[in-house]
């Protein structure tokens, strides 16, 4: 085997190893079919709620309480479900799996400036793994 060789075999090893170790964390979505359920994520993944929503009413999907196990990441993000002005669509809440342990996120749909019952709530229980 040439040098030229030994030497290209070492660096495509090298790539593969460093490659492997940038893997994406992992992705949990869950939907209004997990409601009342568990969903599982390993220590370091993500949980994307997606539930049905429309903000163009002032309803929004929103944190009731959420335990230390997940921990929200940010704004929720919405997408129409058709061009159509004030068109429903889905409301995306993201959060991240920071460390081992089981907690229940509650969320309730409600106008943020009113002191009412929600209009839907929606809870799942997650459990983080090592």
């Amino acid at each position: 085997m040439s040098r030229l060789t030994v030497i290209a075999v070492a660096w495509a090893v090298v790539a593969l190893a460093v490659v492997a170790g940038c893997q994406a964390p992992e992705r949990v979505v869950v939907t209004a079919a997990d409601e009342d359920g568990t969903v599982r994520v390993r220590n370091g993944g993500v949980v994307l709620v997606e539930l049905e929503g429309n903000p163009t009413t002032g309803y929004m999907w929103m944190e009731r309480s959420v335990p230390p196990v997940p921990e929200s990441l940010g704004e929720a993000e919405f997408v129409a479900g058709t061009d159509a002005l004030g068109a429903g669509g889905t409301i995306t809440l993201t959060f991240e799996a920071v460390e081992p342990g089981e907690g229940v996120l509650d969320l309730a749909y409600l106008r943020p400036w009113e002191s009412v019952q929600p209009e839907d709530t929606f809870s799942v229980t997650v459990v983080v793994e090592q």
